[in-house]
């Protein structure tokens, strides 16, 4: 009832299993070529997301700023000076972040993996909270 199929290779064809040395070594070209390209992109792309992450700290630490200087303007005593508030200022920034040295009053550097920033710390007023901002990089 069914016929058996029969498979035909195309006249002047054989079979091929694998690949010549010639391919392969197009195939290795093709690599090294994407590869070339793809490696400083990875390492740009890693060196930017370091400097990215430390600009979202410094927006970090202004947040935090102005948490302490609310919190001590709505305290029983009120605003009393610029070293009470840096004192309440969180400068912790998680396990992959340090200072060096620890920040001051004034500011500070703040590293994070090979990548550092120098920052200062304009002080709070009554009427203000402190700012922190890039010095250099």
């Amino acid at each position: 009832m069914f016929k058996e199929t029969v498979k035909f290779a195309p006249i002047g064809l054989k079979c091929q299993h694998g690949f010549n040395l010639l391919e392969l070594i197009v195939i290795l070209a093709v690599i090294a070529i994407i590869a070339a390209i793809a490696v400083p992109k990875y390492f740009d792309f890693s060196s930017r997301a370091s400097e990215n992450l430390l600009n979202a700290a410094i927006i970090e630490l202004n947040g935090r700023e102005k948490l302490a200087f609310i919190e001590t303007k709505k305290s029983k005593d009120g605003w009393v000076n610029d070293q009470f508030v840096f004192s309440r200022v969180n400068t912790d920034m998680g396990p992959d972040f340090h200072w060096g040295p620890n920040p001051k009053k004034k500011g500070g550097t703040l590293h994070y993996k090979g990548q550092k920033v120098k920052l200062e710390r304009i002080f709070s007023t009554n009427s203000s909270a402190g700012k922190w901002i890039v010095k250099d990089k």
